[in-house]
C-alpha cells in the first residue's frame, strides 16, 4: 500500500480540505477500544516504511497519528474508489484508461 500513497502524494490528492474517516484506538477506564471519527490530515509521515497521517479529530480538536491501513473512507469513498478516481491501479500504477464515450475516430471505423 506504500506505493499507493506515494501516487497519491505525487498526484497532490490529499489538499488542505481532505476529509478522511478512520478507526483508532481509545483507552478508558474499562479498557481499549476501537472507534471511528472524521479527521482533517495536517501532515504525511513516513515511520518504519508506513505512512501515518497526523490528523485532528474534527470534534475533539484531538491531534492523532493514523496508520494508513486504519483509513475508512476519504472524502466520502472508500480508498479503492479514491485510488480508482485518481486512475491509478491498487498497486500504484498508473491505469491505461482508453475513450470510453463518444464519436469513433475515422481511423477506427
Amino acid at each position: 500500500m506504500a506505493h499507493v500513497v506515494e501516487s497519491l502524494l505525487v498526484k497532490n490528492a490529499f489538499k488542505a480540505d481532505t476529509i478522511i474517516t478512520a478507526r483508532y484506538m481509545v483507552n478508558t477506564e474499562t479498557g481499549p477500544f476501537t472507534k471511528t471519527d472524521d479527521f482533517h490530515i495536517q501532515s504525511i509521515q513516513i515511520k518504519a516504511n508506513n505512512y501515518w497521517f497526523k490528523s485532528r479529530n474534527l470534534k475533539t480538536d484531538a491531534i492523532i497519528d493514523i496508520n494508513w491501513n486504519s483509513v475508512v473512507q476519504i472524502d466520502g469513498m472508500t480508498p479503492d474508489r479514491f485510488i480508482d478516481t485518481y486512475e491509478l491501479n491498487a498497486d500504484g500504477s498508473v491505469k491505461n484508461v482508453g475513450k470510453k464515450r463518444g464519436r469513433k475516430t475515422k481511423n477506427a471505423i
